[in-house]
């Protein structure tokens, strides 16, 4: 391969390398915004339990085709309706 070919595609591998490393921290910088403005807006409410416990609520998730934080979710919310007698809302 000619001296000026290997001079090209070296430059073409630096030029790829800023451009990929310029990607990256735009990336970065937007996931680091995201997630500051996820915790001014949303709160995570969760619990512990044994981990057999989760898989029981997991399987009854996907058997109602909902996520298992979608299923909680729902579960909480049923159960602030059942103690206030009206939705949270």
């Amino acid at each position: 391969m000619p001296d000026h070919d290997k001079q090209t595609m070296i430059a073409a591998k630096r030029i790829a390398a800023g451009m990929v490393a310029d990607l990256y921290a735009a990336d970065k910088a937007r996931r680091k915004m995201r997630l500051e403005q996820d915790k001014k807006s949303r709160l995570t409410v969760g619990t512990k339990m044994p981990r057999w416990e989760a898989e029981i609520y997991r399987s009854a998730a996907r058997e109602t085709g909902r996520s298992l934080n979608r299923f909680v979710r729902d579960a909480i919310r049923e159960e602030y309706t059942r103690c206030k007698g009206r939705p949270p809302w």
